[in-house]
């Protein structure tokens, strides 16, 4: 059973596990959020690129291959 997103999404401020900031925001309906794997820690994230973060957080996260 899958959940359905909210119409508002968060932002994903930092990583749970190590604190390095990240530049992902929660998904919202419609949208499909992606695995993202934090760069320092190795922890998964669930989550959409949030455009109004400074793009240079985006070398903090890469998207986890589809296996």
């Amino acid at each position: 059973m899958s959940k359905v997103a909210p119409e508002t999404s968060e932002r994903i401020l930092a990583c749970e596990d190590c604190l390095l900031p990240l530049p992902l925001r929660t998904a919202r309906r419609g949208e499909v959020d992606a695995a993202w794997e934090c760069r320092s820690c190795g922890a998964r994230v669930h989550g959409v690129i949030a455009e109004d973060r400074p793009k240079k957080l985006r070398r903090n996260v890469r998207r986890c291959s589809q296996r």
